[in-house]
């Protein structure tokens, strides 16, 4: 009974995360132009590790994973290249 039940939250937590959220890595080259111009003068110095097109909530978001001064940068920018969300952290 217990390993249903915890079937069950394991399913619907994976089934709302999923619904949420879906990324897809994706080249250099399936960026839009805005949204490589944004990053050019955000990530002066840097070195492009990933791209990734995600879904949320209905709309396209473009995310680029940075390596700049030894710590990692992730910059979430909409197809226009506007920046939505920056996250650092340790390389």
């Amino acid at each position: 009974m217990v390993r249903a039940g915890t079937f069950a939250a394991v399913t619907v937590a994976a089934i709302t995360i999923s619904a949420v959220s879906q990324e897809k890595k994706i080249k250099r080259s399936e960026v839009p132009a805005p949204v490589q111009a944004a990053l050019a003068a955000q990530g002066q110095g840097a070195i492009v590790r990933n791209f990734s097109k995600e879904k949320e909530k209905g709309q396209t978001y473009y995310e680029a994973e940075l390596e700049v001064g030894g710590h990692t940068k992730d910059i979430l920018m909409d197809p226009q290249g506007k920046v939505v969300e920056v996250e650092e952290g340790r390389a």
